[in-house]
């Protein structure tokens, strides 16, 4: 049973290494360049939300169809409310 037992812990520990060298480097960075060099180096890199903001922000023809298309919804909602 103890064996089993440590199997598990070696088990949960290799599955979590990836985390937990991860969350040591994060902490180095941001004990050495603080919170800003924190997001830089790990949230803005890893968030999927951001990647798909920045890859947005550096294709113009796309950027302009979300603008558009926010504008257009917008007039949209506004001329509905406007008819209530």
């Amino acid at each position: 049973m103890e064996k089993l037992i440590a199997s598990g812990k070696q088990d949960d520990f290799e599955k979590a290494l990836d985390d937990i060298k991860m969350g040591i480097k994060r902490e180095f960075v941001s004990h050495i360049g603080g919170e800003k060099a924190r997001y830089a180096n790990f949230f803005l890199k890893i968030d999927p939300a951001i990647k798909q903001a920045a890859n947005i922000i550096a294709s113009p023809k796309e950027f302009s169809r979300i603008l558009t298309e926010g504008a257009d919804r917008a007039q949209v909602e506004s001329k509905a409310k406007s008819s209530e």
